[in-house]
């Protein structure tokens, strides 16, 4: 009992900001995608926004406003060399993208995108598990596009030095 409110008046009075932020738990399903097969760019409709608010979550990058859950998660196989994985919004409202990759690492984008729409590209993605959560800017939740696709990685040449 003790315990329970404890929990309680952390979670009233802000013990913790980490209790009411996304990474805590992952959905139990995922969608298995290779490179291959994001050559060609799949789409899913999913709501954008939540209740957890960015800002509050010290440990993570950006602002807006997402779920606890992730929106979607992929298993990404690597099955081509050299390949850049993006995940782009597609919509009419201001979304947020943040994406935790299968070391740990998280990246965040707003307005990288056309319009208010949020995009980020990976370069050489390592295979596994990504989270991703489609978020939106000043508390409203709309209906957006979330668009994965794979892009053949782009090579930088050195330029000499004069």
């Amino acid at each position: 009992m003790l315990h329970y409110v404890l929990a309680v008046l952390l979670t009233m009075f802000g013990g913790t900001a980490a209790a009411g932020c996304p990474g805590l738990g992952f959905k139990d399903d995922e969608l298995h995608m290779s490179a291959r097969q994001l050559v060609t760019p799949k789409v899913a409709e999913v709501r954008a926004g939540g209740t957890v608010l960015l800002g509050h979550c010290d440990a993570l990058p950006g602002k807006g406003n997402i779920s606890f859950d992730p929106t979607l998660s992929i298993y990404y196989i690597a099955d081509r060399k050299r390949m850049d994985l993006e995940f782009a919004t597609v919509g009419n409202c201001d979304t947020v993208l943040l994406v935790r990759t299968p070391s740990g690492r998280w990246f965040f984008d707003d307005d990288n995108g056309p319009q208010r729409n949020a995009k980020l590209r990976l370069s050489h993605p390592p295979e596994g598990r990504y989270e991703i959560w489609v978020g939106s800017e000043g508390g409203f939740a709309c209906q957006t596009s979330l668009k994965l696709q794979t892009f053949r990685a782009t090579v930088r040449l050195a330029q000499n030095a004069p």
